[in-house]
């Protein structure tokens, strides 16, 4: 059975030895658990045109392992800008797409509201193709995020994207939700649903969160207190601007002894000009990209997980933080809302409050406090759990027997 997934959000590109990469933050784990539904799984993402180096490649995409699925990719009909006019070019994007939904036998559109799952999804109508739709962000208000020139265009696209978002789930046979209230709430269905977190979590290991109490308690004063953040650094609304804002509040007040570790895509000249002039650029320590399979040795490596986002449904890798008992601080939106402690909670871009969640943080107790509450929600994701409840869905939409 061929299975077609089409995201709004993924692009891939290739480096000049042919090697696919995608920007998707959907780990081997993820294409495993599509794969395991069918025995033809294809992922259909933009394309922008260019060839790159293998290090351009690597320091923007994450390289994909093909052999789980086949990428088709589609020309991007918006970017570059010369591609708005190019009817030629729109029409090619439009047939690749109709031709996957053809000669899919299940289709998976994540997020819509795009042009690119919008025409995926008619053609699904037009073929009488089932389809499911993964409802896991807020698209529009990523729009009403967007900076520049063509950030403004974007703003002024926001509300269609919200009501076509809207009418498209309303009228999905099948949905699943990544929250258990939010998304549902603000996007209603009339079809079959299920609320069920995308993240992959294996069995908890209680060694992590032993592990962190005494590295909490063991460790020496003057020690710096380790934040970190997973995000990419061209993206505006991951809010690390605003953890960058609160170290100069809290230097201001004679506190330095914090450093903050970032981990995503793109380059940092952004965020070194934000934080070269408030003087605390030495503060702050920009990883780059890390293979999946590193990450939660990254976050044992932390003392507090923290995410500032302007807008997230749900964020995996605040649960992933989590599920290594790292204290869990972020901003109070979207689905967010649904596990960490409120104790340490900020609005966001609220430089004052994230400087004030911070500097309790700083107090080895409380952080082993949080680490406890951490490692319990934690449990709530784990993937035997998880999976039981989102196997038994994606088995009646694929039509097996289960």
């Amino acid at each position: 059975m061929r299975l077609l997934l089409v995201q709004a959000w993924a692009y891939v590109c290739y480096d000049d030895d042919g090697n696919a990469y995608v920007n998707t933050n959907a780990d081997r784990g993820i294409w495993k658990r599509y794969g395991k539904y069918c025995d033809d799984l294809r992922l259909l993402a933009r394309h922008d045109g260019r060839i790159y180096t293998k290090e351009e490649a690597f320091a923007h995409y994450s390289v994909f392992d093909e052999r789980l699925a086949t990428i088709v990719s589609v020309p991007n009909i918006y970017k570059p800008r010369r591609n708005i006019l190019n009817l030629k070019l729109r029409a090619e994007s439009f047939r690749i797409i109709a031709e996957e939904v053809r000669n899919a036998d299940r289709v998976i559109v994540r997020t819509p509201g795009f042009w690119l799952p919008n025409y995926a999804l008619k053609m699904c109508r037009k073929y009488g193709k089932p389809y499911l739709i993964e409802s896991i962000d807020f698209p529009s208000e990523m729009r009403m995020y967007s900076m520049g020139l063509s950030g403004m265009l974007k703003k002024l696209t926001a509300p269609y994207v919200e009501w076509k978002c809207k009418s498209e789930i309303a009228r999905a046979p099948y949905v699943v939700y990544v929250t258990q209230r939010v998304l549902q709430e603000r996007y209603p269905t009339n079809g079959k649903s299920i609320g069920c977190s995308d993240v992959e979590l294996a069995c908890l290991d209680d060694n992590a969160l032993e592990s962190r109490i005494e590295r909490t308690r063991s460790t020496a004063a003057g020690r710096k207190v380790i934040f970190g953040t997973v995000g990419s650094l061209g993206s505006y609304i991951k809010g690390q601007e605003y953890v960058i804002r609160a170290l100069e509040v809290l230097k201001s007040e004679g506190i330095t002894d914090i450093e903050y570790h970032i981990v995503g895509s793109g380059k940092p000249d952004r965020l070194s000009k934000i934080a070269r002039p408030l003087g605390v650029l030495e503060q702050v320590k920009f990883v780059g990209v890390l293979p999946h399979e590193e990450i939660f040795s990254w976050y044992d490596g932390l003392d507090v997980y923290i995410q500032p986002s302007l807008t997230e449904s749900q964020c995996r890798s605040v649960i992933e933080a989590m599920s290594r008992a790292c204290p869990a601080a972020c901003s109070r939106i979207g689905g967010m809302q649904e596990y960490p402690d409120k104790d340490i909670m900020f609005t966001a871009k609220n430089v004052a409050e994230i400087a004030a969640v911070m500097k309790k943080l700083l107090d080895p107790e409380v952080r082993i406090e949080q680490a406890r509450k951490s490692f319990a929600i934690a449990h709530d994701f784990e993937r035997s759990k998880l999976d039981a409840l989102r196997d038994e869905f994606y088995a009646d939409f694929m039509g097996i027997k289960h």
